[in-house]
């Protein structure tokens, strides 16, 4: 296995959170690092999935660009996309696995398999006990930088290498516990779940007969920084009654390095004060959220808020949003986001927004990335205008051939269900 392991960039993000200004993408550089015996400042390790041998190097990095790709791997802007293990070893492809992604020796993937900060890459390549040369990890990170570093991995041990766990949530209840474990840790639907018992949860006591509901899963105290992964399941009826509090949705706040994925909200009832969505409220940069949908409805009794996510930092791809959203107080409401300073591809918003000031089809304000694959219409939206993303026809959004660059024979699906619009193939 191999280990790195970066810190986090919060101050960064919160100076973005801050003045608003957009994240710069900066010029494609190629880079080989080879880490050497030193003073470790990233440590790399090779672990085999036999737990009687242990290959283990660490050290500090030399090599051009060190700086920067140092920056890259503290900050969490890493998709690892191939590993080449040494000619010397084998010939033919290993297959290896990455935080539980299976990804084969000498086979490039895309988009590659994400690297959080501050968390450990573990790297288990099965049958491979004995290695001695150099390992090619090849990554691409959040700035377009395509890199290759190189580690050379000597000697050999005892040792059991670590396994990444993954919890499985069965119903609401360990839906809703989740918020009191570990929010650095992996979790996964076992099946679909229903919550609407959360309609009940937690009686407001000055109010009795009304409750808040679901509590939100991380806060901007303690953010959820995990892996969330919907497995394809649905969760359905979740109500959230929380006017006086910011950071509402199934997930609160979303931190660095945090992902959620594969995992549809249908018929959400979702109620904050500000930074409102039905997914997360707060999603920071770094990150990700795809191949997730919402339906239902969101309010906010103050500003942000959006369909799926209230204001987002993340990388955000094949998702939706059918879900209606009000926005009561000032400003910013949007079909699928409320605030965009992250970077969003393959989404499309078909709700009805309402609200005063910046209130979008797609999205309120935009500050950042948000490609032309991304479409909105005004008769679904009841807006003339977005912060960002394609206005589309209704018709139109009903066609394949509208949605530029989608992929329709992994991902998406259109027919006459779903009113005719795409929707996810697992659904």
């Amino acid at each position: 296995m191999v280990l790195l392991r970066g810190t986090s960039a919060q101050a960064a993000l919160d100076y973005l959170m801050t003045y608003g200004w957009a994240f710069i993408l900066i010029a494609s550089v190629v880079a080989v690092l080879v880490f050497v015996v030193s003073t470790p400042i990233s440590k790399v390790n090779f672990y085999s999935s036999d737990p009687t041998k242990i290959m283990l190097k660490g050290g500090s990095v030399s090599g051009s660009d060190v700086d920067i790709i140092l920056q890259n791997i503290a900050e969490g802007k890493i998709y690892v996309t191939k590993i080449t293990l040494p000619a010397s070893y084998s010939t033919e492809s290993v297959s290896c696995l990455i935080n539980g992604n299976v990804i084969s020796t000498g086979v490039k993937i895309s988009p590659g398999i994400y690297m959080p900060a501050g968390e450990n890459l573990w790297i288990d390549c099965s049958g491979v006990s004995e290695v001695s040369g150099t390992i090619e990890i090849e990554y691409i990170d959040f700035d377009n930088l395509s890199n290759t570093f190189a580690v050379t991995i000597t000697g050999s041990g005892t040792g059991v290498s670590p396994v990444p766990t993954t919890i499985q949530i069965t119903d609401c209840a360990s839906l809703q516990a989740i918020k009191d474990g570990d929010l650095t840790e992996n979790y996964e639907l076992a099946s679909d779940i229903d919550c609407s018992a959360s309609a009940a949860w937690n009686e407001i006591p000055e109010n009795p007969g009304a409750y808040y509901g679901f509590k939100p899963i991380g806060s901007s105290a303690a953010k959820f920084t995990g892996s969330f992964n919907g497995n394809n399941f649905q969760i359905t009826n979740l109500t959230i009654n929380r006017g006086s509090e910011w950071s509402i949705g199934l997930f609160g706040d979303l931190g660095e390095g945090g992902e959620i994925s594969n995992v549809g909200l249908t018929n959400a009832n979702i109620y904050g004060l500000r930074v409102v969505g039905s997914l997360a409220g707060s999603v920071s940069q770094n990150a990700i959220i795809r191949n997730s949908y919402s339906t239902g409805s969101v309010t906010s009794a103050g500003d942000y808020v959006g369909g799926l996510v209230g204001t987002s930092g993340a990388t955000i791809s094949n998702t939706y949003s059918s879900a209606n959203v009000i926005c009561n107080g000032n400003q910013v409401a949007g079909g699928l986001i409320g605030t965009n300073y992250g970077s969003i591809s393959k989404s499309y918003a078909t709700g009805k927004v309402s609200g005063k000031d910046n209130v979008g089809g797609f999205v309120g304000v935009n500050t950042a990335t948000c490609t032309a694959d991304n479409y909105w219409n005004p008769t679904d939206s009841g807006q003339a205008s977005s912060g960002c993303g394609t206005e589309s026809t209704q018709a139109d959004m009903k066609l394949q051939s509208t949605y530029t660059g989608w992929d329709f024979v992994g991902i998406w699906i259109i027919d006459a269900t779903h009113g005719g619009y795409p929707y996810l193939q697992w659904e």
